[in-house]
């Protein structure tokens, strides 16, 4: 648990100060939403729901234009994923690869959505919509396995 505590704060401080250095054409890579799943599929309920729920609230307190939405879709990523862990997820390439583009598209449809009514203007949704998705799935795969590699290296300090 203190170690997925330790991956939540790194996490948390590189999405805050970061994560918007490493933009690919203007879309800045969302490492919580990698974090959300991994939390769901490896962590038990009790302390993952906590655990993502400060910290959605954490990122939600430095962007504060987002009404609190982070933290209730990444709680509702972790809870599906747990869910989903019981049936089908193994960690294959294909499941997670699968579950990844799932869970980009419905974060960013509600945030497209979001964005597009707080401007009045709904050419946000088809814009970059698409592209978000496709960078941010590759980087949530990514995370993925490297987050659970990190949870199995074991570290013997002398």
């Amino acid at each position: 648990m203190v170690s997925s505590i330790l991956f939540g704060v790194i996490l948390l401080f590189f999405q805050i100060f970061k994560a918007s250095a490493l933009s690919i054409w203007g879309i800045t890579p969302n490492v919580l939403l990698a974090y959300s799943a991994y939390l769901g599929a490896y962590r038990r309920e009790k302390y993952s729901l906590p655990i993502i729920f400060l910290t959605g609230l954490g990122y939600d307190l430095v962007t504060p234009e987002t009404l609190g939405i982070n933290t209730l879709l990444l709680l509702l990523i972790c809870w599906v994923t747990g869910i989903l862990k019981k049936s089908i997820l193994e960690p294959k390439l294909i499941t997670v690869g699968v579950l990844s583009l799932v869970y980009n598209v419905f974060y960013y449809l509600i945030f497209g959505l979001f964005y597009s009514l707080q401007t009045e203007n709904m050419n946000y949704i088809f814009a970059v919509f698409g592209v978000n998705v496709v960078i941010n799935s590759l980087i949530s795969i990514l995370l993925f396995y490297f987050l659970l590699l990190l949870s199995n290296l074991k570290i013997v300090i002398r």
